[in-house]
């Protein structure tokens, strides 16, 4: 009995340790905004430790909690740690720790990255350090196609930094999420919004600035294109096509151009497009496609001859290819 007491009374030190620390280290916002993550794996040391070494052990009632705590969250766990004298980890190591948690990431390794992320961020660690820790797990619960959750903590992290120099591209995001959710005005109002965000950046982002209007002002064509609405689509690719800069992924452009002007039946058009983008990316993995728009457009206009040769043209290509990509010879 006086061994249960004595658990009960380290159990209830422990949660108010980690009440204490939650409130000190990590706002409350953030604490329930990560509940519910999983823990990174711990030893098996004291699961697989003998009833005879937990009961002989100066530390069994202590151990015992832990093995009841197992299923909380990581703060949680990391008091645990520090009641056990663990040694707190340095800067140093933290930055460490989420350089491997990125890297982890970026080899679509979700699991192994998430429970160090949310250590990095409920930590006592600097504001900069959880800052790049909370946006790496929201880029890692997107790309995992966890949409609501990479919503919320996108939201979460604009909230708490909205000044940041990364608000343009946390914006971004946003939209492209909603947009894949199927919220297209949502995610078009997120589009213009990081063209709005942008214009305060320092002078020294400029070339950041500029990337992220040109991303901002594609995801606008492509929303519209992706809703049926070609008209606009049309107007905003043809807009990107007169700008210079070195940013755009003009190939797609234009094909994405091509597609919607086919769409309106405006077929002189799709002609002269269609024919420029052949003329210079003969290579690319969209020319079957637009020389398909070509062979349609050309046909409708009355021209079967030259209709005639480019679907001549399609399918001598295909065929040639038709070895390393035989579906792609039998859709043609």
């Amino acid at each position: 009995m006086n061994g249960r007491f004595r658990m009960l009374a380290i159990f209830g030190l422990i949660l108010l340790l980690v009440t204490r620390t939650t409130a000190a280290n990590a706002d409350a916002d953030t604490v329930d905004l990560l509940d519910g993550y999983p823990q990174r794996s711990e030893t098996n040391a004291v699961a697989n430790a003998s009833p005879e070494a937990l009961g002989t052990s100066p530390n069994a009632a202590l151990r015992e909690a832990e093995e009841a705590l197992a299923t909380t969250n990581l703060l949680s766990r990391s008091m645990l740690k520090s009641a056990r004298g663990d040694q707190t980890p340095s800067v140093e190591e933290w930055w460490k720790r989420l350089e491997i948690a990125r890297g982890q990431r970026r080899q679509r390794l979700p699991d192994e990255a998430a429970p160090t992320l949310v250590e990095v961020i409920l930590a006592n660690t600097p504001q900069d350090l959880k800052r790049t820790a909370l946006l790496e797990l929201a880029i890692l619960e997107q790309e995992r196609n966890n949409l609501s959750r990479a919503q919320q903590i996108f939201a979460h992290y604009l909230a708490k930094w909205p000044n940041d120099d990364s608000t343009p591209e946390v914006i971004l995001r946003q939209g492209l999420i909603l947009r894949q959710m199927g919220l297209y005005n949502l995610a078009l109002t997120k589009f213009y919004a990081v063209m709005t965000s942008s214009l305060v950046l320092e002078a020294d982002k400029f070339e950041y600035y500029q990337r992220m209007v040109v991303q901002a002002q594609t995801e606008i064509a492509e929303t519209f294109s992706q809703q049926g609405k070609f008209q606009d689509a049309a107007e905003f690719f043809a807009r990107l096509l007169k700008q210079d800069s070195p940013l755009l992924n003009r190939p797609q452009i234009q094909f994405k151009l091509v597609r919607s002007l086919s769409e309106l039946g405006r077929f002189d058009q799709v002609v002269f497009h269609a024919s420029d983008f052949l003329g210079r990316y003969d290579k690319s993995v969209e020319q079957p496609e637009v020389r398909f728009y070509l062979a349609t457009a050309l046909k409708r206009l009355g021209r079967r001859d030259e209709a005639l040769q480019q679907v001549m043209l399609l399918l001598r290509d295909q065929k040639a290819g038709a070895q390393d990509h035989s579906e792609l010879w039998s859709y043609w």
